[in-house]
């Protein structure tokens, strides 16, 4: 995802649950109960056509799937999914542990 969309005031940023430290995370909706954000789409097509292809977010009209930022020295505190809801997490990156 760009950074001109972290900074913008597309649909769908907002801080996201309470799951994080002051450092925070930030979030930003792909798709939200089965609305796609345009916007953030035009700016990372490849990503909305990888969401695209699976069916379980399109055939789902409670589909969401959103893009994560964690600020450095951010931590992100336990959680899971309520039903409902599959979440899962992948790092795009993340530095090694020490």
């Amino acid at each position: 995802v760009p950074r001109e969309a972290w900074a913008s005031k597309a649909p769908g940023v907002v801080n996201a649950e309470h799951l994080a430290n002051r450092a925070g995370w930030h979030m930003l909706a792909i798709v939200r109960y089965g609305e796609w954000n345009t916007l953030l789409c035009a700016m990372a097509p490849r990503t909305c056509q990888l969401l695209g292809s699976r069916p379980e977010i399109v055939n789902c009209t409670l589909s969401n799937s959103n893009v994560m930022q964690l600020d450095p020295g951010g931590i992100v505190k336990p959680h899971f999914g309520n039903a409902p809801r599959l979440s899962a997490h992948l790092s795009l990156h993340a530095p090694e542990p020490e």
